[in-house]
């Protein structure tokens, strides 16, 4: 009997102060993830920019080169 009241009066759980100090230490590093989360978003699309305009660049010369040979014909596909 004297161990379910022990068992009964115990409080197994987490204080306002633990709460709190895990609230914060989340909230930081949300607040130091997110920007850099964006600096490798900006830096992935500007990589993603660069390669289309090669491959514009590519596909125009491709065309150029194409359309102005002196092969007898003036184009051929």
């Amino acid at each position: 009997m004297k161990n379910l009241i022990q068992k009964l009066t115990v409080r197994d759980g987490f204080t306002l102060m633990e709460l709190v100090v895990t609230v914060v230490l989340l909230g930081v590093l949300v607040s130091v993830s997110i920007p850099a989360y964006n600096g490798v978003a900006e830096e992935t699309q500007g990589k993603r920019n660069e390669a289309n305009m090669q491959t514009i660049r590519e596909a125009f010369f491709h065309y150029f080169y194409r359309m102005h040979q002196t092969s007898g014909r003036s184009a051929h596909f």
